[in-house]
């Protein structure tokens, strides 16, 4: 997963306000395994997930 979130939160923390912050914190309490399938495809995220926040770091892996 560091290799997968290590980037993005490089280049985006910076510019995160507080909520965002929050939002990507409750991303990284999930497990690794269930976010690996995720971000890979090999499962849907559940509907309670943050898909607009999975759905950037989808976006920011593919443009790397």
């Amino acid at each position: 997963m560091d290799l997968l979130l290590g980037p993005y939160a490089d280049a985006r923390l910076v510019e995160m306000d507080g909520s965002e912050l929050d939002r990507f914190e409750a991303i990284l309490e999930e497990l690794d395994t269930d976010l690996l399938k995720w971000l890979t495809g090999q499962e849907p995220a559940p509907a309670d997930a943050d898909h607009a926040l999975l759905a950037d770091l989808l976006r920011f892996r593919i443009a790397k």
